[in-house]
């Protein structure tokens, strides 16, 4: 953050920050937060085929993006009028928030199973490529508050894609 307040205005800074809030109103939507209903299904293994149950949690995800994306698409320009976001960046807010979602499906099965290790170095990792591509396209390619965003979305879409071919992997993840 030092590093950042030397290279953006104050209304870059509250372009960023826009983007956080948009995201953090836009998450509880998409997915419906079944992150948590994961976690717990894991210990109710009666008569529940997990990998099913969280491909299901995938279909909602799915589903609920496509409404929230409609949403904002019909809504666009009163969203962006109201928050002072730019409208040609709105349309990231969805994508976000579903890598977001895929991300945090992981995390808790790796907490579940309490497989510590596995979610530090993930978190971790996840934080120090958003940090360092932010640093790269701000402070090395002079983008403002457009490099702090596209750091963050890059990251989100990096790790979120890292996210689900590990559900499929493991397979934690299974679609019928």
């Amino acid at each position: 953050m030092p590093v950042l307040t030397r290279y953006l205005s104050p209304t870059d800074y509250g372009i960023t920050a826009m983007f956080s809030v948009l995201l953090g109103l836009t998450s509880p939507f998409v997915g419906l937060s079944i992150q948590g209903a994961i976690a717990v299904k894991y210990f109710d293994k009666k008569g529940t085929d997990l990998p099913k149950y969280d491909g299901n949690c995938f279909f909602i995800l799915a589903a609920s993006s496509i409404l929230v994306a409609s949403v904002f698409a019909l809504l666009a320009r009163p969203i962006s009028s109201l928050t002072t976001f730019p409208l040609h960046w709105l349309w990231l807010v969805v994508p976000v928030s579903a890598g977001q979602f895929i991300i945090l499906v992981l995390m808790a099965l790796w907490q579940v199973q309490n497989k510590a290790l596995k979610y530090g170095s993930f978190q971790i990792l996840q934080t120090l490529f958003n940090i360092g591509l932010t640093l790269i396209l701000v402070v090395g390619f002079g983008k403002n508050w457009q490099g702090r965003i596209e750091g963050q979305v890059l990251a989100i879409c990096l790790f979120a894609a890292l996210a689900f071919f590990s559900l499929r992997k493991n397979g934690w993840l299974k679609f019928v």
